[in-house]
């Protein structure tokens, strides 16, 4: 799977994209507020071969390497959409980015593509994302692609030796986004 925007190509794994993903997640501060520890190089082998052999017919969960146009192809960060309750037409909406590259607009940039492709291609109905309230970077993704706030669940979730509280954000298919 391939999806285009001015800047960026989002596209399937390939095994070689472990070097990148180590580079990114493997660095504490970018996987601050995901709910896994810095990656090492065998769970980053692992988590892309998973993926690779998941792909079918079938497929729910498009997680999606995000690549720059034009340049070689280096994964700068990791972005997906899963497909959680196909019946009503729900998807989670998730991504991570090389800290080196935050700031620059990027990720909104692939949200809406991703987006898109949920309410388009996959036929959602609503698309959601849950994030720590001091991400602060993940509620602005959120609102820049439309989403807005649902609610925020009080310790919600056990990570990283803590409860933690989560935000859920949440965008509906408009009638502009529904496939003709």
């Amino acid at each position: 799977m391939e999806l285009r925007t001015e800047r960026l190509v989002l596209r399937d794994f390939v095994h070689d994209d472990w070097r990148e993903m180590l580079w990114i997640e493997g660095d504490p501060e970018t996987v601050r507020y995901q709910t896994y520890e810095a990656r090492t190089e065998d769970e980053c082998r692992a988590y892309i071969a998973r993926d690779i052999a998941s792909r079918g017919p079938e497929r729910s969960c498009f997680d999606l390497a995000v690549t720059m146009s034009g340049i070689d192809g280096k994964m700068v960060g990791r972005i997906g959409l899963d497909v959680k309750l196909p019946e009503r037409g729900v998807g989670e909406l998730w991504f991570v980015l090389d800290r080196a590259m935050w700031g620059r607009g990027l990720m909104p940039e692939a949200a809406r593509a991703l987006v898109d492709f949920g309410f388009r291609e996959q036929r959602l109905h609503r698309i959601f994302l849950e994030c720590d309230p001091r991400n602060t970077g993940a509620k602005r993704l959120a609102e820049k692609v439309g989403m807005q706030c649902e609610g925020q669940l009080r310790q919600h979730l056990y990570a990283k030796g803590e409860w933690c509280d989560c935000l859920f954000f949440g965008v509906l298919r408009t009638p502009a986004s529904r496939p003709a």
